[in-house]
């Protein structure tokens, strides 16, 4: 995956659903562009824009997710 975001999709839709996804972007405290990135990485990555940078971050730097149980048994 490349650091930076430089390829644009675009579609058009009507009104009514624009103006729907404007008040969901906004209910998640993103933009529409953002929502729509969100969407297109979760169909291909099952993953957010977020957290597929977080995890080949990660993986670059040789991090691995601790362990569920393990986590538990010091909480």
């Amino acid at each position: 995956m490349s650091d930076k975001c430089t390829e644009e999709i675009k579609t058009k839709v009507p009104d009514d659903l624009a103006l729907r996804w404007r008040a969901r972007a906004r209910r998640a405290g993103c933009s529409p562009s953002e929502l729509l990135r969100d969407l297109i990485c979760i169909t291909e990555h099952g993953m957010t824009f977020g957290e597929l940078e977080t995890k080949y971050r990660r993986d670059a730097l040789g991090f691995q997710a601790p362990d569920k149980g393990i986590a538990r048994a010091y909480e």
